[in-house]
């Protein structure tokens, strides 16, 4: 099965970055890390936002689809490689091992991890190149694998956020390390043939697909073209509109329910245990219903979901300021379905992304749509922690539901297309302006 193939690629993904963000602030803290030190970890998410910049590099070549599809592959494979080679490096170097932090060691470290993290950015603009090839001509493998692709993300996810963090009394640092490496090997027969033989992504231009090799210039060139073109332009736009409102409760909510009383038994359920388990069926069924109803009506009901689930979040916020009892286990429902509707929509963005990339600078374009996105949510992350205490959580909550209100209506005026029926646009998204 090709989506699954493809898909299992991003385990190995979710692994480390879910063992970075969950275990690691707490070892170095424990370590003796101050916490400006344990802050430098946000860092090593700006390969995402930024894997546009060097995008082109991963697209250059042959331009007929099978060289392009064995080109794509290869990055994929050398990429995974170097990276497991060097979290093995990681795994040699402790930086918690001595009594107290060791600033040069945490240094190297430090740097190691942002190797490997743009390793992996780099992956997944091959990744996902690799994808709009196979998928130029059958939209419905699009979608069934974006909600593959994100499920096995947060698959891996959990096992580094939470097998790897449970069991890491009994690991240790090396033996963690070395499992995350071991797990990208593991997926490298899934790799082979990948995009070859499949039959898809035949129906490009005959100029596009029986060009020769690209210049360094001519792939350059292709990093401006969304920028250049009205389509692209409402697409970056509307993917920024969307990220502002959707960042803004899942980077508070978990500090909500530590506030409400929960305790930290019943956060990690829901962040690691329901809350994954509920993702990884919402990353699925999104993709599912994106191919049999179209992305632009699964978004639609997205919005009207979130926005639901805002209100009742700002119903707890103003309960709570008022000093009434909350319901435990309804916050933690609702905390769940948060995390449910955030998959929903990374699968959905996704493939908005992808249906406006060009099948021959698939790889530059989609990651300068994604990069719109992360980078506009990263700002709205760290301004969601700026703003949630002076405002309190009612008004944090009640601001954020009016926000996303809107989304709709922006995008009518600023991307009408990521919210038209199939039957209601262009043949060819990509080159539509």
């Amino acid at each position: 099965m090709i989506e699954l193939r493809l898909a299992l690629q991003y385990l190995p993904l979710g692994c480390f970055y879910g063992f970075l963000y969950t275990a690691l602030p707490v070892l170095l803290r424990a370590g003796g890390a101050e916490s400006a030190a344990v802050g430098l970890l946000g860092l090593l998410a700006l390969p995402t936002g930024i894997a546009f910049l060097w995008a082109p590099l991963v697209d250059r070549g042959a331009r007929a689809p099978a060289a392009a599809a064995a080109r794509h592959r290869r990055w994929m494979i050398v990429t995974q490689v170097l990276a497991a080679a060097a979290l093995a490096l990681v795994a040699a170097i402790d930086p918690t091992a001595a009594a107290g932090l060791d600033r040069r060691v945490y240094l190297t470290v430090l740097v190691l991890l942002f190797v490997i993290s743009i390793l992996f950015a780099t992956k997944e603009v091959a990744a996902n190149a690799l994808l709009r090839e196979m998928a130029a001509d059958a939209p419905g493998l699009m979608a069934r694998a974006n909600g593959l692709r994100a499920a096995a993300l947060f698959l891996g996810t959990w096992i580094g956020s939470g097998v790897l963090t449970t069991w890491y009394d009994d690991i240790g640092w090396r033996d963690a390390f070395l499992i995350t490496a071991v797990l990208g090997i593991l997926m490298l027969p899934a790799m082979i043939g990948l995009g070859a033989c499949d039959g898809r992504g035949r129906g490009r231009a005959d100029a596009e697909a029986a060009g020769g090799a690209e210049s360094l210039d001519g792939a350059f060139a292709a990093l401006g073209h969304m920028l250049r073109h009205a389509g692209g332009r409402r697409r970056m736009a509307g993917l920024s509109i969307v990220a502002v409102p959707l960042a803004l409760p899942v980077a508070m909510f978990p500090v909500f329910l530590a506030d409400a009383g929960l305790t930290m038994a019943r956060i990690g359920l829901v962040l690691g245990g329901g809350g994954t388990i509920a993702s990884l069926a919402a990353a699925w069924a999104g993709g599912w219903l994106a191919g049999r109803l179209g992305a632009a009506r699964v978004l639609v009901a997205l919005v009207v979901l979130q926005v639901a689930a805002l209100a009742a979040w700002t119903g707890f916020a103003l309960a709570a300021a008022r000093g009434l009892v909350i319901d435990g286990g309804a916050l933690a429902a609702l905390g769940v379905l948060q995390l449910s509707v955030y998959a929903g929509f990374t699968v959905v963005l996704n493939i908005l992304a992808m249906e406006r990339a060009r099948p021959a600078h698939a790889g530059t374009d989609i990651a300068v749509l994604r990069g719109s996105f992360y980078l506009t949510a990263t700002a709205a992350h760290m301004a969601g922690g700026w703003i949630a205490d002076p405002l309190g959580w009612p008004a944090y909550f009640g601001l954020t539901t009016l926000v996303f209100a809107l989304v709709l209506p922006l995008l009518r005026l600023a991307d009408p297309a990521a919210i038209r029926p199939p039957s209601a646009r262009p043949a060819d998204p990509a080159a539509a302006d």
